[in-house]
């Protein structure tokens, strides 16, 4: 199996580059990386930001914004035109824990997201994400909870929670009712 440039070059494999040079107290460089970022996705993801292993974003990372000191976990998926922010007075930078899927069009401007949390897409999350938690809506509102991270969950109710606005989120989480 080989490797196509489009399989690696993406938003978040140049923000890690980019970190790691921060890291390493490169002068001029990781900005310079930044500004790529900016120029050939259109999205923010500073190089001062912490992004774990396995964190994806769809669309390689297309429109899609990251607070610049906000730390986000292993194996989180960040849906296209996602904002990942922070209301400077009331949290600080955000911290979204592991397993967190983020729909498109999501709007987080919370301190915490709990690990393995659910944000529906197009949903505005303004107070704190507890762990396993299914949120969705503007403003989002508790769904349901669970316990079985995102990249375990049936495609057919992921694809809802990712493109939906929110509406059909809880037709899609809830669990199916038995007959008998």
């Amino acid at each position: 199996m080989t490797l196509g440039v489009g399989s690696y070059f993406n938003a978040i494999t140049l923000q890690r580059l980019a970190h790691r040079l921060y890291k390493r107290h490169v002068p001029v460089l990781p900005k310079l990386i930044d500004l790529l970022i900016f120029l050939i996705f259109n999205s923010t993801f500073r190089h001062t930001a912490e992004i774990g292993k396995g964190t994806v974003a769809s669309h390689r990372g297309m429109s899609c914004g990251v607070h610049a000191h906000a730390k986000i976990g292993e194996r989180v998926f960040i849906g296209i035109h996602a904002l990942v922010g922070g209301r400077a007075q009331d949290f600080g930078a955000p911290l979204i824990e592991d397993d967190v899927f983020i729909g498109m069009n999501a709007v987080v401007l919370c301190g915490r997201v709990g690990k393995g949390a659910i944000i529906g897409a197009s949903s505005l999350v303004l107070d704190d994400v507890p762990a396993g938690a299914v949120v969705a809506g503007n403003p989002a509102r508790l769904i349901r909870t669970t316990d079985q991270p995102w990249w375990a969950r049936p495609k057919k109710e992921l694809d809802t929670l990712a493109h939906d606005n929110g509406a059909g989120a809880r037709a899609a989480t809830e669990a199916p009712v038995s007959d008998g």
